[in-house]
């Protein structure tokens, strides 16, 4: 038996925002949704029999305000440290989700509606990942957290033998312009992307590395054989888009 449980958050419905429970012989938070989601991760880990003392970690897997939204808070109500990548920390320090690239029509009407640019409360990380980072001293013994850029410069993956991988927002799941709401199996771009190449590299190095089960923030989870789908069609939409401004 794994020596993990994933225990999904939901911090608005039907999939559009998930945070988790990574509970080994401790529990890890990861991510901790929008502002004010606080209440909803601490209802979590009380339904998992746990104390807000009780958890070793807060991880993040970048630093979108849809992630970082409640750290500051769940940092206060259980002490535990905010780890976060290098490349992200800063935008954690200032509770600002920085820039924010859309990938289409989605991305560029959310970000009429003003939610992606709200302000997360500041938090200043304990750690700040620039390394592979085992999760045996945070009582999770099998896992391991990955630097896997792409959906911004920090983005981190944590990956687990038995296949569990927690992806942040590498890919989505579901149909709404977060994500969600139905089809959260069917893997999608999100609203928002830094560089698509290095996207289509790290989720390939993960499911080279025996990826096979993806938890994402929006929709899924989703299966190695519909992100590989996802991923053999990434490069046809770019070739048809300069194609189509070569022609323009």
């Amino acid at each position: 038996m794994s020596p993990h449980r994933i225990v999904t958050v939901p911090i608005l419905p039907r999939g559009m925002v998930n945070s988790f429970l990574l509970i080994g012989e401790r529990p890890v938070v990861v991510d901790t949704g929008v502002p004010g989601s606080a209440p909803k991760v601490l209802a979590a880990l009380a339904r998992e029999g746990f104390a807000p003392g009780d958890v070793s970690l807060i991880l993040i897997t970048h630093r979108h305000v849809d992630h970082i939204g409640s750290a500051a808070a769940v940092k206060r109500a259980t002490g535990a440290p905010v780890a976060v990548h290098a490349l992200d920390a800063e935008w954690l320090r200032k509770g600002d989700g920085g820039t924010r690239p859309p990938t289409g029509w989605g991305g560029r009407l959310l970000d009429l509606t003003g939610l992606p640019s709200q302000r997360a409360a500041p938090c200043a990380p304990d750690l700040v990942i620039d390394r592979d980072l085992p999760l045996a001293p945070y009582g999770v013994s099998d896992g391991v957290v990955l630097h896997t850029p792409g959906h911004t410069p920090g983005s981190i993956s944590a990956l687990f033998p038995n296949g569990d991988v927690l992806a942040g927002d590498l890919v989505i799941g579901g149909i709404s312009f977060l994500g969600g709401i139905a089809r959260l199996g069917h893997a999608r771009k999100p609203p928002f992307e830094d560089d698509p190449g290095a996207v289509r590299q790290s989720l390939t190095g993960l499911l080279d590395r025996g990826a096979s089960r993806f938890f994402v923030g929006h929709g899924g989870p989703l299966m190695a054989r519909e992100v590989r789908r996802y991923i053999a069609r990434e490069p046809r939409l770019g070739i048809f888009k300069r194609a189509a401004i070569r022609a323009a």
